[in-house]
C-alpha cells in the first residue's frame, strides 16, 4: 500500500510539471520587444551643442570667432575618428556637420553684415573682417551658385567694392600736391575740376554707402582738401618768387615778367570751381595782399635805369 501511494504521488507531480511546461510558449522571441539604443556619441553631442550656440551668438566678429571654433572641432574630431571608427561613416558625419555649420553661419554673416551697412557707423575692423570672411565663404563648396545666400554674398561684395572705390578716391585726393617752383608751371586746375565732378557723382550715388557717416564726411571734405592744395601751391610760389624785383632793370619789366603772371594765377582761384569752400574769400584776399606787398616793394625800389 505504501508503494502504491508513492507511485500515485509521483504521477500527480509529473502531470503538474507536464502541463506547466506545456503552458509556457518557448517559441516567443522576447528580445524583439526590447529596444536597444546605441550608446550616445559625446563628440557628436558636443558639435550639436556648439552649433546651437552659434545660432544664439550675436555680433559679426563674435559669430565669426565661434564659427571658426566649431569648424576646428569638427576637423579635429574627424581626424581622430571621434564620430565613428569606420572611416567612411566618420567622413560622412564630418561633412554633414560642416555643411550644417556653414549654412547657419553664412545666414548669420549676411544678416550681421547688412546690419552694419544699414547703420551709420562702419567700423574699420568690421569692414576688414567682412572683406576677409566673404572671400572664404564664397569659395566654399557648400555654397550653391543659384542660392539666395550666393546672391546676398555677391551684394555684400558690391557694397564693399563701392566703399573701397570712394575711399580710394578720397585717399588719392588727400595726397594731392602740386608744389612747383618754376614760374612757367601752372596749377592743374583741369584735374581739380575732374575730381570735383567725381565728388558730385559719388555724392549722388545711392546704395548702402550713403549710410556711412565717415565716408560721407570725407567725401564732402574733398573740395576743401583740393582748395587747400591750390592755396599751398600759390603760397609756395609767392614765397619762392618774392623779393626778386631787384633782379629786374625796371618796374615795368618786373611787372610784366613776374608780378602779372603770378597774380593771374591768384585770380584763377574761382568761386565757381570751389563752390562749397567756406574760407574761399578769406584765402583769396590773403594771397592777393601777400603778392601785392611784393609789388609795393618793387614799386619803391630804385632801379638802375
Amino acid at each position: 500500500m505504501k508503494y502504491i501511494k508513492i507511485g500515485i504521488a509521483v504521477l500527480v507531480l509529473a502531470g503538474i510539471v507536464f502541463f506547466t511546461v506545456k503552458s509556457v510558449d518557448f517559441t516567443s522571441n522576447t528580445t524583439d520587444k526590447i529596444e536597444i539604443s546605441k550608446p550616445e556619441n559625446q563628440f557628436m553631442q558636443r558639435i550639436e551643442q556648439e552649433i546651437a550656440k552659434l545660432d544664439s551668438v550675436s555680433g559679426l566678429q563674435e559669430s565669426g570667432k565661434h564659427y571658426q571654433k566649431v569648424v576646428y572641432l569638427i576637423g579635429d574630431f574627424k581626424q581622430n575618428k571621434k564620430f565613428d571608427s569606420i572611416p567612411e561613416t566618420n567622413q560622412q558625419w564630418a561633412e554633414s556637420f560642416q555643411k550644417k555649420t556653414y549654412a547657419l553661419y553664412v545666414d548669420k554673416f549676411i544678416q550681421e553684415s547688412f546690419k552694419i551697412f544699414k547703420g551709420s557707423e562702419w567700423g574699420y575692423k568690421d569692414l576688414q573682417f567682412i572683406r576677409k570672411e566673404i572671400g572664404s565663404l564664397q569659395k566654399s563648396s557648400f555654397l550653391e551658385k543659384n542660392s539666395s545666400a550666393n546672391e546676398s554674398l555677391a551684394k555684400i561684395q558690391r557694397v564693399l567694392n563701392s566703399y573701397s572705390e570712394i575711399a580710394s578716391f578720397v585717399s588719392q585726393c588727400k595726397r594731392f600736391r602740386y608744389l612747383s617752383d618754376r614760374l612757367e608751371d601752372k596749377f592743374p586746375l583741369d584735374e581739380v575740376r575732374q575730381k570735383l565732378l567725381k565728388v558730385k557723382e559719388y555724392q549722388s550715388r545711392g546704395g548702402y554707402v550713403k549710410n556711412c557717416t565717415r565716408l560721407r564726411k570725407q567725401l564732402n571734405a574733398v573740395p576743401q582738401v583740393l582748395f587747400n592744395a591750390h592755396i599751398a601751391y600759390l603760397d609756395n610760389k609767392i614765397d619762392n618768387w618774392s623779393n626778386l624785383y631787384m633782379q629786374y632793370n625796371t618796374q615795368r619789366d618786373y611787372s610784366e615778367k613776374l608780378y602779372f603772371p603770378i597774380m593771374k594765377e591768384v585770380y584763377s582761384l574761382s568761386r565757381a570751381v570751389y563752390t562749397f569752400v567756406p574760407n574761399f574769400d578769406k584765402e583769396y584776399e590773403r594771397l592777393k595782399d601777400k603778392w601785392k606787398a611784393d609789388n609795393r616793394k618793387a614799386y619803391n625800389h630804385q632801379y638802375p635805369n
